[in-house]
């Protein structure tokens, strides 16, 4: 009898609540790309449904003066989506660095071209010697990135 109170017991309130908060974004991600982008093909509807896309983050503020996971972020949401040759599928929100409550704000599609920590665009050889260097993420805003 107390073998299955405890059991019952363990099973109620031992579980726990363990939420993946990425997943989460994810699925608000890909719910807002898709409104955002009625006219897409069906091959990338089916890619932005199915494929994982790249998670990447910035911080904007920190809070307490230390890095955590409470820090507030802007973060993209990306798919590299195979037809739209190199253009990627961007959809950017704020929240805290573990996306608790990361909301959509813009989607589009943009070229990223990545900078050394320097301001100076990278080459394969800079790319190579700043192996370790911090890399800074910036958007390609040429005319012809807003071109389908």
């Amino acid at each position: 009898m107390y073998v299955l109170i405890f059991a019952s017991f363990l099973c109620l309130f031992g579980g726990g609540c363990a939420t993946n908060y990425n997943l989460r974004a994810i699925k608000k991600a890909r719910t807002y790309a898709l409104e955002k982008f009625p006219d897409l093909s069906e091959e990338a509807v089916h890619y932005i449904r199915f494929a994982a896309p790249e998670i990447r983050q910035e911080v904007i503020m920190h809070k307490g003066g230390q890095y955590s996971h409470n820090d507030f972020a802007q973060t993209c949401i990306i798919w590299n989506i195979p037809e739209y040759d190199g253009k990627e599928l961007v959809v950017v929100g704020f929240s805290e660095k573990r996306l608790k409550d990361w909301y959509p704000i813009r989607a589009m599609f943009r070229r990223y071209r990545y900078i050394a920590s320097s301001g100076k665009s990278s080459t394969k050889a800079a790319k190579k010697k700043q192996k370790d260097k911090k890399k800074t993420l910036v958007l390609d805003l040429n005319k012809d990135s807003d071109k389908k």
